[in-house]
């Protein structure tokens, strides 16, 4: 089976919601006991959120040694495989080992953990504050932002 991420979630896969999507789809398919290659055409971005609701949830439901003998990643960068990775490998390892989940729940649920964090307040003094009405008008410039011939600005560096 094949499964076109860029026709399920576009070219950024950035939400929980998208990597739910994903990962139902990617469980079905699993569950046909079917080779599965998932192609990343064309996938510019893939953050933590998206990630570890794909990839990271089918580790309570499978382990790690099976993920890559029935999954299969087709033109995903560099990048995205190392993250596809890591995010595999901490999850095989968080719902395998009980003390390292203990670890990282202690660490990111600490109300649910009694534990305190500690808050620091800054001390009156120490706090400068400008009046804005103090700022002259005319200190202030324009901003003149000039590429390059032939060079263009893109959110993703292209």
């Amino acid at each position: 089976m094949r499964l076109v991420i860029v026709e399920q979630t576009g070219e950024y896969c950035t939400s929980e919601a998208q990597g739910k999507k994903v990962y139902y789809m990617i469980k079905s398919c699993l569950q046909m006991k079917d080779p599965l290659v998932i192609d990343c055409f064309r996938i510019r971005l893939m953050t933590t959120d998206f990630l570890d609701a794909a990839f990271g949830q089918l580790m309570k439901d499978i382990n790690a040694e099976a993920f890559y003998a029935y999954i299969k990643f087709k033109l995903a960068s560099t990048e995205i495989q190392n993250h596809i990775k890591f995010t595999v490998e901490h999850f095989h390892r968080y719902y395998r080992n009980a003390s390292y989940r203990a670890k990282i729940d202690q660490y990111f649920n600490p109300e649910k953990n009694n534990i305190r964090l500690l808050e620091v307040k800054p001390r009156a003094e120490e706090i400068d504050i400008i009046d804005a009405e103090r700022i002259p008008v005319y200190d202030i410039q324009p901003v003149d932002v000039r590429f390059l011939e032939g060079s263009y600005a893109s959110p993703v560096g292209d």
